[in-house]
């Protein structure tokens, strides 16, 4: 898992006590991508997850200027496992078999990328799969739709592909704040 955060002290509690809390894949690693914080108490926040994680949690300090995409790539050159996990800083881990689900499929030959349904704290979905020509080049399905709706012949319940990313839906996977 590569997690970018600069400062992002209680969304980083949030989002790793959810994923030590929950996850019950085991073989996993985080990676933190620190991009320059200055509060000095993320220093002993990190220190805590080594702790518990031993050597599965790791930082990853990048002090330069925000762009996302050139911190990922950076830390996916540095990350260890077979397959690379994308999270926000804010993502809270809210299904215990998300990661299983997600790396089931990541398994398949005719897959290249996976991702999950992310829902806000108010219930509605802020993802569910990308779909080409939507908002100009790609957009999100379906953001704000209230988290019971079924979706067109059932499509926000089950597994679908869509051209940018295989969505799994396992109920309740992922949370983002």
């Amino acid at each position: 898992m590569i997690i970018p955060t600069k400062d992002g002290y209680d969304n980083i509690e949030r989002c790793m006590d959810s994923l030590i809390g929950k996850t019950q894949y085991a073989n996993y690693e985080v990676l933190i991508v620190d991009n320059g914080s200055r509060n000095p108490a993320m220093k002993n926040l990190y220190a805590r997850y080594k702790e518990r994680l031993g050597d599965r949690f790791r930082v990853l300090e990048l002090d330069i200027p925000f762009n996302f995409s050139r911190i990922n790539n950076l830390a996916a050159k540095e990350a260890r496992g077979e397959y690379l996990l994308f999270l926000n800083d804010d993502t809270q881990v809210i299904s215990p078999l998300w990661m299983t689900r997600m790396v089931s499929f990541a398994q398949l030959q005719r897959i290249g990328v996976v991702g999950a349904k992310l829902y806000y704290p108010v219930n509605t979905i802020q993802h569910a799969g990308i779909v080409l020509g939507l908002g100009g080049v790609a957009g999100h399905i379906m953001v704000g739709t209230p988290r019971t709706h079924l979706g067109y012949f059932g499509r926000l319940i089950e597994n679908v592909n869509y051209y940018a990313v295989q969505r799994v839906d396992s109920d309740r996977i992922l949370r983002r704040a």
